[in-house]
């Protein structure tokens, strides 16, 4: 659809190296890229924590570009419910959660 930007999370934990890593690409409604970011840290998280952050780092990107079309994909089914109803049983993301709301 014309105007909508199409974001693509992934992030990878690497639990023997104690290693995270973050991909956003943002896609135009041609397809083509516009806008990409990576990231690595030298820590570990708990995944649903990990993917909840990378949520809200896309959003301030996209506010930052001034988007208001967005169409966000990515693979964690329980964080989507958790933002849609705005309830989360895991107090490590709440706040998260909040800033994303």
């Amino acid at each position: 659809m014309k105007g909508v930007y199409k974001i693509n999370i992934d992030d990878k934990i690497f639990s023997q190296m104690i290693r995270t890593s973050n991909g956003i690409v943002a896609r135009n409604w041609k397809g083509e890229i516009v806008k990409a970011w990576a990231m690595k840290e030298e820590k570990k998280r708990e995944p649903r924590l990990e993917k909840t952050l990378t949520i809200r780092t896309t959003l301030q990107m996209e506010k930052e570009a001034g988007w208001r079309k967005i169409d966000i994909q990515f693979d964690c089914k329980s964080i989507i419910g958790s933002i849609t109803t705005n309830n989360s049983q895991d107090c490590n993301i709440a706040i998260v959660l909040e800033d994303i709301q």
